[in-house]
């Protein structure tokens, strides 16, 4: 068993456990992510104070992600592997940044959280689907403001749908720790902490999806029968946009056997997990090609843009929400 006591209980001094010391508790959290080849930074006021990054902290938390690397690049350390950390994000954060999907490592954590799945961020309370699904579409109509009429309904109905299918009852039991509990509200976000990976896959496996799994295909999947529901959008570029919103299905979806399917409802729509948009001819490639020569190649990652941006920043601000209620 684990049991997780907070620092200031004691009962370990800089030699190991100790029962009668009554001081915190140095966290070494950060350097053993270093060892294990995940160097990450975490921006807590009492560590940045204890190991004497104080300053960096405060830059840190001020800075846009673009702007990681150069302020790494300045940086002191006094503690060997606190040099090393720095050493390495000032190496990795560049193509972290920009391609989340790379096999890289680099985290600075409590200003910037990469996320794919919504498993993994660090919430401190369970964010449900609709208020989630409802802030994305506010943002995506800001974003698609300046768009023609129905390129802005196109996009702010992909942003109030991109995430529906989270509603397979395996993700919920995800999202839970791996409780196949159903609870009335559906989940966006989980409020575990997001760098217990081997906790993530555990819950994963105890929950029964299948790891790699996109709950984004399952979103289009509910979405592509109902073409008649969705208004006067362009509905191809709808599909699309929910398909695409964390980078995949341009123009391949990624193969992932689903070795025991289930039913996914959202409302009054349903669709199967094995839905076979992954396959040749499901239409997902010719899709792409054909939105690209209506919208060009720029036009097309501007839309997507405004779809991913709407899903990232009200990510951020249920974050920000979450510490100020908090604090």
């Amino acid at each position: 068993m684990t049991i997780v006591v907070p620092t200031s209980y004691g009962g370990c001094d800089p030699w190991g456990w100790n029962p009668e010391y009554k001081g915190d508790v140095s966290d070494v959290g950060d350097a053993v992510k270093l060892r294990m080849g995940r160097p990450m930074l975490r921006l807590h006021k009492k560590l940045a104070a204890h190991w004497k990054y104080g300053e960096l902290a405060n830059q840190l938390r001020e800075a846009e992600p673009s702007e990681f690397a150069g302020i790494l690049k300045t940086a002191e350390a006094g503690e060997p592997w606190l040099h090393d950390t720095l050493a390495k994000l000032r190496a990795r954060m560049p193509k972290a940044i920009a391609d989340p999907d790379h096999e890289v490592w680099a985290a600075i954590v409590g200003r910037a959280v990469f996320d794919q799945n919504g498993v993994g961020s660090s919430y401190g309370r369970e964010i449900g689907l609709r208020e989630h699904l409802e802030g994305c579409a506010a943002k995506a109509q800001k974003f698609a403001s300046e768009l023609p009429p129905k390129l802005q309904r196109t996009v702010e109905r992909a942003a109030m749908l991109h995430d529906i299918g989270k509603a397979d009852p395996r993700f919920q039991a995800w999202l839970r720790g791996g409780n196949p509990i159903k609870p009335d509200e559906l989940l966006a976000k989980s409020k575990g902490s997001g760098q217990n990976w081997a906790a993530i896959e555990r819950a994963r496996k105890m929950a029964g999806y299948p790891k790699g799994a996109r709950h984004e295909l399952t979103s289009t999947a509910l979405l592509v029968p109902h073409a008649g529901d969705a208004g006067d959008v362009d509905f191809e570029l709808l599909l699309h946009l929910v398909a695409s919103h964390h980078g995949r299905c341009r123009p391949f979806a990624p193969a992932v056997e689903d070795a025991e399917p289930v039913e996914v409802r959202y409302e009054n729509w349903l669709a199967r997990s094995d839905h076979g948009l992954e396959r040749v001819g499901s239409g997902v490639s010719e899709r792409f090609w054909k939105l690209t020569r209506r919208y060009g190649w720029y036009g097309l990652a501007y839309l997507e843009s405004a779809v991913r941006l709407a899903d990232q920043r009200q990510s951020e601000a249920e974050q920000k929400h979450r510490k100020t209620t908090n604090a």
